[in-house]
C-alpha cells in the first residue's frame, strides 16, 4: 500500500551553483522566496532508474510494520534533500502529509515542498499546484502543469505518470484521459512499482491486470501482491495501491 511520489539527485555547492539556481529560479518562479541555504546547492537530475527506486524505497513506509524501517529511509530522505537532492524533499512532503514515520505537519510539509520545487523535482511542484490552486493563483498553478506537460512530452517518464494522476481524478482533463494508460505503461517499463499497480482499470482485461499486479509485486510493492492472489483466487479486482494517494 504505497503512494505515489518520486526523485531527482542533486549535486554542491560554489559560486557557480548559486548563478545557476538563480536562473533556475528566473525560468521557473514556482517558488518565491527560497531559503537562502538552498542557493548553496546545485539540482542534478536523476535518471528514470534512480527515481523508480527513490518511489519504491518510500512505499515501505506504507507497508511494512517495522516503523524502524520507515525511520532510516527518512532519515536518508533528511540528509538528501538538505544535501539539495528534492525528490528526497518530495518524499518528506508526502510522509509528512501522511503521518509516515513523522507525525503531521503542514508547515514542514509545506517547507519540503518548497524545498523540492526550488530544485525542479516535479512531483514537490506539483504539490505546489495544488496549493495555488486552493489560493485561487490559477496562473502560478497553470505554469506548473504546463511545465510538467512540456518535461512529459519531451520523454519525462515521471512527469507523465504525474499527469496520468491529474487527469484520471479532474474532470477538467476528460480529453486527454486516453493518454492515463499509455503513461502508466511507460512508467511502469521503468520500475516504477505504483505505476505498475494503477494499471488496474477495468479496460484491461484480466490477464493484463494480473500481469501488471505480479509485475509491481515484484518491484516489492506488497499491496499489488494482494490484488493479484484475489484476481486469481476469487476473481476479484481490487484496488489495494489505491489507499494513498497524493492529488
Amino acid at each position: 500500500m504505497i503512494r505515489i511520489f518520486i526523485f531527482v539527485l542533486l549535486c554542491f555547492i560554489g559560486c557557480a551553483t548559486h548563478t545557476e539556481n538563480t536562473r533556475q529560479q528566473s525560468m521557473h518562479g514556482f517558488v518565491q522566496k527560497p531559503n537562502i541555504q538552498w542557493t548553496h546547492t546545485k539540482a542534478q537530475i536523476l535518471n528514470d532508474t534512480q527515481k523508480a527506486q527513490k518511489v519504491n524505497l518510500l512505499g515501505k513506509c506504507y507497508y511494512l510494520e517495522d516503523g524502524e524501517v520507515c525511520t532510516k529511509i527518512l532519515a536518508t530522505f533528511e540528509k538528501e534533500c538538505d544535501a539539495g537532492i528534492g525528490l528526497s524533499c518530495g518524499m518528506l512532503a508526502i510522509a509528512s502529509h501522511d503521518a509516515r514515520g513523522v507525525s503531521r505537519d503542514p508547515q514542514k510539509t509545506l517547507l519540503y515542498v518548497r524545498h523540492g520545487c526550488y530544485f525542479d523535482d516535479k512531483l514537490s511542484c506539483m504539490y505546489m499546484r495544488q496549493y495555488y490552486i486552493r489560493a485561487n493563483k490559477t496562473k502560478e498553478a497553470d505554469r506548473i502543469l504546463k511545465a510538467v506537460t512540456k518535461q512529459c512530452t519531451q520523454g519525462g517518464v515521471f512527469e507523465c505518470l504525474l499527469l496520468s494522476l491529474v487527469y484520471e481524478n479532474d474532470e477538467a482533463f476528460a480529453e486527454q484521459k486516453a493518454h492515463i494508460i499509455p503513461y502508466r505503461k511507460m512508467a511502469c517499463d521503468k520500475d516504477f512499482a505504483i505505476a505498475c499497480a494503477y494499471l488496474d482499470s477495468k479496460e484491461l482485461d484480466k490477464k493484463t491486470y494480473e500481469h501488471y499486479q505480479e509485475q509491481a509485486c515484484n518491484l516489492g510493492m506488497l499491496a499489488a501482491c494482494d490484488a493479484k492472489r484475489e484476481s486469481v483466487d476469487l476473481n476479484a479486482r481490487t484496488q489495494h495501491a489505491r489507499l494513498y494517494r497524493i492529488w
